[in-house]
C-alpha cells in the first residue's frame, strides 16, 4: 500500500504566500494556526525561495475565507498583492517584446511558481483565450482558482493598462454571495461553475508592445528560469497521473478500468502493473486509496451531499459509499463529516 499526501508532487512557490500574514494580521487572525490547520508548516510557509504543497496553500486559502466570513478572500488578497510579485518570472514577462511573448513566456514557466494544468493560448476568431485549470486532485479550489485568475488579469494590465478588463471570463468556483469584486475585476460576462478558468480579450491585443522592455534583462530573466524549470523536474510522475486519470474516471458510466487508464497514460497494461509494484502498490489499492482521501476531503465540505459524494467516488449507490466509511474510517460518512467538522472547529 502506498503512503504520503495525494498530492506532494504539486507544488506552489513560498512567494505567492507573503503577502498572507499581514493581511490576516490586520484582521485580528493568526496566520500560524490557520497554516498548521492546512497542514503547512508556517515558518516554511514563509521561507524564501521554497516551495509548499499546492493542496494545503489551496485549503489555507478557503480556512482563510472562512476565517474572515469572506467567500471572495482569494480574489481580494490577490489583488492586493499583485503589485508586489517580483522575481524572475515577473522580470522576463514585463521585459518581453509583446504581449504575446510575455503571455508565452508565463505558460512556459508558470511551473516555477505553482503547478497549474492545460495552461494554454488560443486565438479563434479574432479573440484570444487564456486558459487554465488545477489538478483533480486539489478538491478545494473556489479561492485559488480566483487567485490565480487574479493574478492573471494583473499581469495582462501592466501591459495593457491598469483599467483593461477582459471581455469575458469564466471561473471554475461556484458564485459568491456577493458578484460585485468579479464584476469590478473581470467585467460583467462572467460565469461560474466552469470546467476550468479562462480570460479572453481581443486578439489584437497580442501584437501590443510593451513599453520600455529590455531584450537583455528578458534574456537572462529567461535563462535564470530555465535553471529554475530543470530544478523542480517534472512536476507529476507516472502515480500522480494515474491518480488524476482516476479521479476524471469515477464518476463516469464506464467507472475505472486498468486497461482504459493505461491507454490514457500512454503505457501497457503490464507496463502500468510493473509501475504500481515498484511503487509498493497494485491497481486495486490505487483506486482504493484514491477514492479514500477524496473521501475525506469531500467530507469536509458541508455544502456537498451525501449522495452527491458517492457518486463523485463512484459508488452505484449511496449505501456501498457507506459501507466503504466504515471500512476506510471505522465510521459511516455523516459520523466522519461531524468529526472533521469538531476538528477544524477546535483547530480554529
Amino acid at each position: 500500500m502506498m503512503s504520503g499526501p495525494l498530492t506532494e508532487r504539486l507544488r506552489v512557490a513560498t512567494g505567492l504566500l507573503a503577502g498572507l500574514p499581514p493581511v490576516l494580521a490586520e484582521k485580528g487572525l493568526d496566520f500560524a494556526q490557520i497554516a498548521r490547520a492546512a497542514g503547512l508548516d508556517p515558518v516554511a510557509a514563509v521561507s524564501e525561495d521554497a516551495f509548499v504543497g499546492l493542496a494545503e496553500f489551496a485549503r489555507l486559502l478557503e480556512l482563510a475565507a472562512v476565517a474572515t466570513d469572506d467567500d471572495c478572500f482569494g480574489l481580494r488578497l490577490a489583488d492586493r498583492v499583485s503589485g508586489e510579485l517580483s522575481g524572475a518570472l515577473t522580470y522576463a514577462m514585463r521585459n518581453a517584446p509583446t504581449l504575446r511573448d510575455a503571455l508565452l513566456t508565463l505558460i512556459r514557466y508558470i511551473r516555477t511558481r505553482i503547478d497549474v494544468t492545460g495552461f494554454q493560448l488560443t486565438v479563434e476568431d479574432n479573440q484570444a483565450t487564456v486558459e487554465w485549470t488545477f489538478s483533480p486532485l486539489i478538491v478545494h479550489r473556489a479561492q485559488l482558482c480566483d487567485f490565480s485568475a487574479v493574478l492573471l488579469v494583473r499581469y495582462v494590465g501592466w501591459i495593457v493598462g491598469p483599467n483593461w478588463r477582459p471581455t469575458s471570463a469564466t471561473i471554475e468556483r461556484p458564485p459568491p454571495r456577493s458578484q460585485d469584486a468579479h464584476r469590478r475585476l473581470f467585467g460583467r460576462r462572467i460565469a461560474f461553475v466552469q470546467q476550468g478558468n479562462s480570460i479572453a480579450f481581443p486578439a489584437d491585443l497580442l501584437s501590443l508592445p510593451i513599453e520600455g522592455a529590455d531584450p537583455v534583462v528578458h534574456k537572462i530573466a529567461r535563462q535564470l528560469l530555465d535553471r529554475q524549470l530543470a530544478e523542480r523536474g517534472e512536476a507529476t510522475d507516472l502515480i500522480t497521473c494515474a491518480r488524476e486519470e482516476i479521479v476524471w474516471s469515477l464518476p463516469s458510466e464506464e467507472g475505472i478500468q486498468i486497461d482504459r487508464l493505461a491507454r490514457r497514460l500512454g503505457v501497457s497494461t503490464r507496463t502500468l502493473q510493473r509501475k504500481l509494484a515498484d511503487a509498493g502498490t497494485s491497481f486495486q489499492e490505487l483506486v482504493d486509496d484514491t477514492r479514500r482521501m477524496l473521501a475525506r476531503r469531500y467530507l469536509e465540505d458541508r455544502n456537498l451531499r451525501l449522495s452527491e459524494i458517492a457518486y463523485r467516488l463512484g459508488f452505484s449507490a449511496p449505501s456501498a459509499f457507506t459501507r466503504a466509511s466504515y471500512r476506510w474510517f471505522g465510521k459511516n460518512p455523516a459520523e466522519v463529516r461531524r468529526k472533521l467538522t469538531t476538528d477544524r472547529r477546535d483547530d480554529d
